[in-house]
């Protein structure tokens, strides 16, 4: 490839889709039939402002193609379900937190009231295998779920790769009790940004900026 790749491109550290996957449909997989992975987060020092607006950008795309029902339906034939969710009931919550975040951050987050296992349980990415099989009521649940978890121990970078990934199965336009609760979700975001590890000012930043300009969400 000619040409040096700017810092945009590159993406060395935040939230971001994977170079590969960002330029092609998205029901690629990779040569040797890996699928790729919607979001990744990892350490934020680096990530210039543009580089968020530009991710900003590229969830707009991702979101509105999951939107789309012909598109939604190839993909979950191209990725048909494997995994067994947990049920869609308030009560089954640290079911969705040991699925969704691992059974570590579960008991960070349920503390006594979550028993962790002797041998550790990891959490799933968020693939896009897994999130298109998401209909509306359980991409509700679950961030909504994500929401609670992030309000006890921050945006940690599973949990804000989830809520990234989830929100892109939000679909448009939004009802009642959805726009509450995205506007909740960006006033706590924007209000924890004043208070937080410097290594998640740049993962909030990034959803505040898909709630602003996907769902058009402000400060009340």
């Amino acid at each position: 490839m000619s040409g040096e790749e700017s810092d945009e491109d590159t993406y060395p550290n935040g939230i971001f889709l994977e170079p590969a996957f960002r330029h092609m449909h998205l029901n690629a997989v990779s040569e040797d039939g890996t699928e790729y992975p919607i979001a990744q987060i990892v350490r934020l020092e680096d990530l210039k402002p543009s580089g968020i607006k530009r991710q900003a950008r590229e969830f707009c795309y991702f979101a509105a193609t999951l939107s789309c029902d012909k598109e939604r339906a190839l993909l979950r034939k191209k990725f048909p379900k494997k995994l067994k969710f947990p049920n869609n009931r308030p009560s089954c919550m640290t079911d969705w937190c040991v699925f969704c975040l691992g059974s570590k951050l579960c008991s960070k987050i349920y503390n006594g009231r979550y028993e962790e296992p002797s041998e550790e349980i990891e959490g799933h990415q968020p693939l896009l295998s897994i999130v298109v099989h998401f209909n509306p009521y359980r991409a509700f649940l679950v961030l909504k779920l994500l929401h609670k978890w992030f309000l006890t121990i921050g945006m940690e970078e599973a949990l804000g790769s989830w809520i990234y990934s989830v929100l892109a199965c939000i679909k448009k336009p939004l009802d009642e009790r959805s726009k509450e609760l995205l506007e909740t979700l960006y006033n706590d975001c924007v209000q924890h940004l004043k208070n937080c590890d410097e290594q998640e000012i740049r993962r909030l930043r990034l959803i505040i900026a898909v709630l602003e300009s996907y769902f058009d969400v402000n400060s009340n």
